[in-house]
């Protein structure tokens, strides 16, 4: 894994965490979001920390269609 795809997934793992409350060993790329026990006011915090966290503003439909595609995981968000 490159040292920048590291830092960034390592971020928003630190988002999860601070907002959402999932435990850092809990975060996998193969961790599907639904598994998490986030709710939709979970999805628009977590979204809101990624905002602050990297300095630019998400779309609400790109978080939306992220955070409710069946079967979304970590990895997804990294990805994304």
């Amino acid at each position: 894994m490159s040292s920048e795809k590291w830092s960034v997934e390592r971020r928003l793992m630190e988002v999860f965490y601070e907002v959402g409350g999932v435990a850092l060993d809990e975060l996998t790329p193969a961790r599907r979001l639904a598994d998490m026990g986030l709710d939709s006011l979970d999805a628009v915090e977590i979204a809101m920390g990624v905002e602050e966290e990297f300095g630019f503003e998400l779309l609400d439909e790109e978080v939306e269609r992220v955070s409710q595609a069946p079967g979304a995981t970590f990895g997804d968000v990294v990805k994304f």
